[in-house]
């Protein structure tokens, strides 16, 4: 992809434990901060938008299209026009690169991208039992009928069916999102030591570049006060403390526990997309650019190498220039999806059956990948990590002098996709 698209700047917001000091706060309110302060920070009025996309996987009843209502509690003209996508983990991602493609085709000059989830939004069902018993009250018309069916209520008629569990699990495969990365692991002979190993440097990682990442971050007011920074991050996080906690998922031989698996969290986050004519009008500087975007599909069972699908997709036919890129971004989904990409892209067996590639996809270098810290100590946010994944790695190449980073994600139900993003002198 020959036209690579400006990204002019974004924010975030802290990333925090679904159910803590974010649950006051919707969906939109969320995106409605991220969409304010990446438009004060870029220096652009909210006329400038021509659209804005944002990704959002559970999507809130109250607030269909959600982007739409993020748009106008944003503050953008009612003439902006807006859409929801939806790509499981890679929504925000998803967002970012349909952004690019409108620009591209010359129907957009300036569009915001957003990524949000309010996991502590996602609502509780009632059971099929009690959803049954509901139906025969409202047919039932005589004063008998309903005494008949209210002798028939049960007390198991109050357990609940949280949504949240229910978009866990793939409803193809039948397999939870973490016993299909537990059993691929195993597949490459992954251990649960090494996993809680990896959460335990995700962690460290995490703690140590919290000043680094202090630009990227928006402060949230909520009654709790004002939220300043990601609050999922364990500093004092030991292998053997995590050694300690039951398997999440497998009972039996899981590796995967609420340790070494991507925390459940509240957040959001925006990218302003603008065309090269634009820029040149208002003689502006990006933070930097989006080169290219893949997306790749495999069984879902084993979803967790979805990243090497959709790195293998982005790099079609020629080897993976791994040395090329001063940053690798894999969203930490799980530790053992983390530990079976890592061991399968070093595999040529693999490349060769999946890929039909003569060698291995190559070593990820391990000083290059998620030197920040990953999901597992920052949190997942389902719809809003792709976005984050950009916006960490541009500010980090800023940062550090870098020119190209790589960033990719497993995705539910199947899927991987990755993206190419660079500073204007990344060699393009």
């Amino acid at each position: 992809m020959n036209d690579r698209i400006a990204i002019l700047g974004g924010v975030r917001t802290p990333f925090v434990k679904a159910g803590g000091v974010f649950r006051t706060l919707t969906t939109e309110e969320l995106g409605a901060v991220v969409v304010r302060e990446s438009l004060a920070r870029t220096g652009l009025r909210p006329d400038d938008v021509d659209t804005l996309i944002a990704g959002n996987v559970g999507q809130p009843a109250g607030a269909q299209n959600v982007a739409r209502v993020i748009g106008l509690l944003g503050g953008l003209p009612t003439r902006v026009p807006a859409v929801t996508v939806h790509r499981n983990c890679a929504s925000g991602l998803e967002a970012v690169a349909q952004a690019a493609d409108l620009i591209r085709l010359g129907r957009a000059r300036v569009v915001v991208a957003v990524g949000v989830e309010s996991m502590s939004s996602y609502p509780i069902h009632m059971n099929d039992a009690a959803t049954a018993w509901f139906a025969a009250m409202a047919r039932a018309k005589s004063f008998g009928a309903k005494l008949a069916t209210l002798a028939r209520w049960r007390p198991g008629f109050l357990a609940p069916k949280p949504a949240i569990l229910a978009g866990f699990k793939d409803p193809v495969s039948g397999l939870g999102m973490g016993e299909a990365a537990d059993r691929v692991a195993r597949e490459w002979n992954i251990g649960r030591a090494a996993c809680d190993a990896w959460a335990a440097e995700s962690h460290r990682r995490a703690a140590a570049a919290r000043a680094r990442r202090a630009d990227e971050i928006v402060p949230v007011a909520t009654p709790s006060g004002l939220i300043r920074d990601d609050d999922g991050i364990r500093a004092d996080s030991t292998p053997e403390a995590l050694a300690r906690l039951a398997p999440r998922f497998d009972r039996v031989h899981g590796l995967s526990t609420a340790g070494n698996s991507s925390q459940i969290s509240d957040g959001a986050c925006a990218l302003v997309l603008v065309s090269k004519e634009f820029l040149a009008e208002r003689g502006l500087s990006p933070t930097g650019y989006l080169e290219n975007t893949a997306v790749a599909a495999l069984e879902p069972e084993r979803f967790a190498l979805g990243p090497l699908f959709a790195i293998d997709a982005l790099h079609r036919g020629v080897p993976i220039p791994w040395e090329t890129y001063d940053r690798i971004e894999i969203n930490e989904a799980f530790a053992s999806q983390m530990l079976a990409c890592i061991a399968a892209s070093g595999d040529a067996a693999f490349a060769r059956t999946r890929f039909g590639r003569e060698a291995a996809l190559g070593t990820i270098p391990a000083d290059r990948l998620n030197p920040d810290g990953g999901a597992i100590a920052l949190g997942h946010p389902v719809g809003a990590s792709g976005a984050r994944l950009v916006l960490g790695a541009l500010h980090a190449l800023e940062r550090d002098g870098g020119h190209r980073a790589l960033v990719a994600l497993c995705v539910g139900g199947g899927l991987g996709m990755a993206a190419v993003v660079g500073r204007g002198d990344s060699g393009r």
